[in-house]
């Protein structure tokens, strides 16, 4: 197993990238122990363990981070278990350290196990959320700067981590029926985060939090039939917290923006990209923040029809996308993110949260078809044959 271990973080070490990386005063004493202890020795023997001056946990602090740079987030996630100073010295991983686009978290069992998964390199670990004493758990209900938001069975929610948990559970909003939509504005350890639970049936309302583990208080929306736009509340999609104030999307496409400056509450609503001739109904809509600008996608029964929006804020009124240019989106009910392609190839695709059996399906606007993270060459021009992931998020 040493053996196996050692040649392994051999080859890593010999790569041209990682040197580029270490400082120049450092090359000749990294050099030697490659040439002499790592490559000789460990490559030329089969049962034994590396001598004593060898051991990869006697490198100096700036070596091991250096090497730990280059690992891939699963690596970086064994290596901090093989020993005990590899695991005092390396912190808990940061998502964005080590993975070039986000990973897909969804639900294994029943039972609190998540699957991990990396759709650009084929890799995934297993990881357990446990329940809080008797509860069940029930879904992930927002993601944002690291952390989950988790409800519970026993009506209750919970901030987490991912691999860390916090001490207490945070009860309902004493309003909250049916299945809300959750989010929050910023890390949890700040003492200003808003958290936000959207509620009701034919017109919304609102239970809020202006601290974590904070006094829920209650805003109900008021609704003038001759000068406001109806808002159905819809439970599909989550919020956007964007520009100081969380975006929602109602069960026709309206877009409700909810706002708290100071303690005082503001609610607008913004009509539909629709026109009044066209059909309104789909299956699932979704909303990201693309270059500073909010964009909605939605999704017609079977995929079908994928149409794309983005909201001028200026004129409040919705344009038309057929295009992302070098951008992909990766988009979830509880998170949704946009980002630059590394690779121009990798450009102009919309990542949904679906599978197709362990890889992940996504909408290329250049084919105009559905593709899976494994076999982008072979497209379909629906849904079908695909499993929508309810109670997941894209990690980043």
């Amino acid at each position: 197993m040493y053996v196996s271990f050692y040649r392994k973080i051999g080859r890593l070490l010999r790569k041209q990238e990682v040197y580029e990386l270490i400082k120049e005063e450092q090359e000749e004493q990294i050099q030697n122990i490659i040439n002499l202890e790592f490559q000789e020795r460990v490559e030329d023997t089969d049962t034994q363990e590396p001598p004593s001056g060898t051991l990869l946990s006697e490198l100096p602090l700036d070596i091991l981070q250096s090497i730990t740079k280059r690992m891939n987030l699963f690596d970086y996630m064994n290596f901090r278990l093989t020993c005990k100073r590899f695991h005092e010295v390396n912190p808990i991983s940061q998502w964005r350290d080590y993975c070039r686009y986000p990973l897909f978290l969804f639900p294994k069992d029943s039972n609190g196990t998540y699957e991990l998964l990396d759709p650009f390199e084929n890799i995934s670990r297993l990881i357990t959320i446990p329940h809080i004493s008797s509860n069940v758990l029930s879904s992930i209900e927002h993601y944002k700067d690291g952390w989950l938001l988790v409800r519970f069975g026993g009506r209750s929610l919970r901030y987490m981590y991912p691999f860390t948990f916090t001490p207490e559970s945070w009860k309902y909003p004493p309003h909250i029926l049916g299945s809300p939509r959750f989010g929050f504005s910023t890390c949890p350890t700040s003492s200003n985060c808003l958290t936000v639970g959207l509620c009701g049936l034919s017109t919304p309302c609102f239970d809020y939090s202006e601290s974590p583990n904070g006094e829920w208080k209650f805003y109900d929306t008021e609704f003038n039939p001759e000068e406001d736009i109806a808002f159905q509340p819809n439970y599909k999609t989550g919020p956007k917290y964007h520009n100081n104030a969380f975006y929602f999307l109602g069960k026709e496409g309206c877009l409700g923006e909810f706002r708290s400056i100071q303690g005082e509450i503001s609610w607008n609503v913004y009509k539909y990209p629709f026109t009044e001739d066209r059909d309104t109904l789909f299956d699932s809509c979704y909303l990201v923040e693309l270059d500073g600008e909010l964009v909605s996608v939605f999704i017609k029964a079977t995929g079908r029809c994928l149409e794309m929006f983005k909201f001028d804020i200026s004129n409040k009124c919705w344009i038309e996308l057929d295009t992302l240019g070098d951008y992909i989106l990766f988009l979830s009910t509880t998170s949704s993110y946009s980002l630059k392609a590394e690779k121009s190839e990798m450009a102009n695709r919309i990542y949904l949260p679906r599978r197709k059996g362990n890889e992940i399906v996504f909408y290329s606007l250049d084919t105009r078809k559905y593709h899976t993270s494994g076999s982008a060459d072979y497209g379909h021009d629906d849904l079908s044959g695909t499993k929508s992931q309810t109670s997941c998020c894209w990690i980043w």
